[in-house]
């Protein structure tokens, strides 16, 4: 039987073409019964390509962590540097672009993994906060976000396609490590 707990590594440019499997999957799974399906298409063809996944792995701004259970993705996060939103309350802020886990592992911890392991980079990084977007209506991620200690502290507009969506600016103060 295999073992169940997910182990954690810093995904590569080689995990491009599963990785990006992974994602249209799972974005799809998440907001496919909610948009139009040319506007889900003509977002998730180009944000989930391999050639885009293979540029964003590539770009140092970006620091992507798989969970994996065997060697299956069962989840992944995103964080990104860059420019942040005003609203933000800390000075440095680094977001979770992305949080996603497989359905079938949904209530089995490896959401909770990954954002441990953004906290812990965030910290061990000295950022003040982890910020993200998350879409209003997606009310599990909301719960989800806000267990893991995030707050709303604004909008921001997320663009699918050329549909413009309100997500809230949930934003987590971090504490840096004790030394």
């Amino acid at each position: 039987m295999q073992d169940e707990t997910p182990t954690l590594r810093r995904a590569t440019v080689q995990d491009a073409a599963p990785l990006a499997a992974f994602a249209l999957r799972s974005f799809s799974d998440t907001y496919a019964v909610h948009n139009d399906a040319a506007l889900m298409a003509a977002y998730t063809d180009k944000a989930f390509s391999v050639e885009t996944l293979q540029q964003e792995l590539d770009d140092p701004a970006n620091i992507f962590i798989l969970a994996c259970i065997g060697d299956q993705i069962a989840g992944y996060t995103k964080l990104r540097v860059g420019k942040n939103p005003d609203c933000l309350k800390a000075n440095r802020s680094i977001e979770v672009e992305r949080l996603y886990a497989d359905k079938k592992w949904h209530g089995r911890g490896v959401g909770k993994i990954l954002m441990d392991a953004n906290i812990e980079y965030a910290a061990e990084h000295d950022y003040g906060s982890l910020w993200l977007g998350v879409w209003r209506q997606n009310h599990r991620a909301v719960r989800f976000y806000e267990k893991s200690g995030f707050s709303a502290v604004g909008t921001h507009i997320f663009m699918m396609a050329d549909d413009p969506q309100e997500d809230w600016v949930m934003e987590k103060l971090i504490e840096s490590p004790k030394v």
